[in-house]
């Protein structure tokens, strides 16, 4: 539902269930971070974890609802061949951090 909504240039902001804010992130969600269009949390390895991922600003077209789509693609790739060999799924050379449009894809 990510790319879907982010597509239709709605920004969202998904947290797990056992996620804990002490203070209000969208301070420095706009600010600080407000060039950003695509944050999420990192997973060792790097990794997205889907934990936590905002999405702002998105462009339709762009590479931010690009990525969101071809996640989920992976996620049904791996959910249909759960005992095969993750690389063969995810190759080790595709992955993200932080997705910026029309800027170099930067890492934090």
């Amino acid at each position: 539902y990510l790319a879907v909504m982010a597509a239709m240039r709605f920004n969202v902001f998904q947290c797990d269930t056992d996620v804990v804010w002490q203070r209000n992130p969208y301070p420095v969600l706009k600010t600080l971070l407000g060039a950003h269009n695509l944050l999420h949390q990192r997973e060792v390895g790097h990794t997205v974890n889907g934990g936590v991922v905002y999405v702002q600003n998105a462009h339709p077209s762009g590479p931010v609802v690009w990525a969101l789509q071809e996640m989920e693609r992976r996620v049904r790739a791996r959910a249909r061949n759960p005992f095969g060999e993750l690389e063969k799924i995810i190759p080790a050379s595709l992955t993200m951090a932080v997705l910026e449009q029309a800027r170099p894809i930067t890492r934090i």
